[in-house]
């Protein structure tokens, strides 16, 4: 009997190919995602300080978190290249040099962005978009994302995937969901959403704020040997209030100075292995935006570390309030950081 109720019971949770029906309500997207439009630098610059402007207060919110809200266990152990070749050698076994990929062989970035991204109320609803870029040679016939799940945190109730394409809601069981994805062609972008419910018991603490974690692992199958990598970390705190910003937390230490103080500005939320570039918006975009020549690697948590002095040939600011954008070259995403010139 026993054996009966498990057999019956296994299939609710993982499926071979999907169901006729669902293992949660999905709703078709509007239409398959296009790959992206490559925007002129001018362009990208153009948009992103819109959204910077639009997106102030969640911005300030940011940088006004507990200093170890966002703290992994495991301490930064990567230090910044330079372009122009100084900076610190990387440790062999900190970030070793990818081996050469065959060719037509699929390269997949996901990359997963919650919203709201900085608090959420007890009882709300966190909507994790997982966004999958093929960067390879060739198709990635299956991809695979298998997000942990901490059920007295949150529930599953609800995705939002393309059946056509072959994406489908494969497992939802007690410790994980797993999303296959279809195909994915050679330069393709495609997007899924998973929305979970917070549980309503959750306490709201100010000073020590609950956070619910998300990091998946996630597999592709191409026509060589595939790939097994992680996702940017996404963590969301319980708070009063919903909160959102389009941004990745950034920390800035000092975040003020005399010129010629060298700032350090660190985010843990890029993609393992991605590099991550950075331009500085002079007195907030008001007098243009200055490149940098410096530039990280995240580590295998995602984390990267910058260093800029205001007086180096670039950015040599000014006196005032400047914002930093680290780009992450892989995942798109950004993050930016208010610093003052004294």
């Amino acid at each position: 009997m026993a054996a009966l109720i498990a057999a019956a019971i296994v299939p609710a949770f993982a499926q071979d190919g999907p169901p006729a029906e669902p293992l949660l309500p999905n709703t078709e997207p509007v239409a398959l995602a296009e790959p992206a439009a490559a925007l002129s630098e001018e362009e990208a610059v153009a948009a992103a300080l819109a959204e910077y402007a639009a997106n102030s207060e969640a911005v300030a919110a940011l940088a006004a978190l507990p200093a170890d809200a966002f703290a992994l266990s495991e301490r930064l152990t990567f230090l910044p290249q330079l372009l122009t070749g100084g900076g610190v050698s990387i440790p062999p076994d900190q970030n070793p040099t990818p081996e050469p990929r065959p060719e037509r062989s699929a390269d997949v970035a996901v990359t997963v962005r919650a919203t709201p991204s900085i608090f959420v109320r007890p009882g709300d609803l966190i909507t994790y978009t997982f966004t999958l870029r093929n960067l390879g040679d060739g198709e990635a016939r299956e991809t695979k994302v298998y997000a942990p799940v901490n059920r007295q945190q949150v529930t599953p109730i609800s995705t939002s995937l393309n059946s056509g394409a072959g994406d489908w809601l494969s497992e939802n069981s007690q410790e994980r969901f797993v999303v296959t994805f279809g195909p994915l062609a050679r330069g393709a972008t495609r997007s899924g959403k998973v929305v979970v419910r917070v549980a309503s018991g959750l306490p709201i603490q100010p000073a020590d704020p609950i956070r619910i974690e998300l990091r998946a692992r996630y597999t592709w199958r191409d026509g060589n040997s595939g790939g097994d990598r992680r996702t940017n970390w996404a963590p969301v705190l319980v708070g009063s209030g919903p909160v959102h910003a389009d941004f990745v937390w950034v920390r800035v230490t000092p975040d003020r100075g005399p010129a010629g103080t060298t700032h350090a500005f660190f985010s843990n939320r890029f993609l393992p292995g991605e590099t991550v570039s950075a331009w500085v918006n002079v007195s907030r975009g008001s007098d243009g935006v200055r490149a940098l020549s410096v530039r990280g690697t995240a580590n295998a948590n995602g984390e990267v570390e910058l260093r800029v002095r205001s007086t180096d040939t670039d950015p040599d600011l000014p006196r005032g309030t400047h914002q930093i954008v680290l780009a992450g070259q892989r995942s798109g995403l950004q993050g930016v950081i208010d610093f003052i010139v004294q």
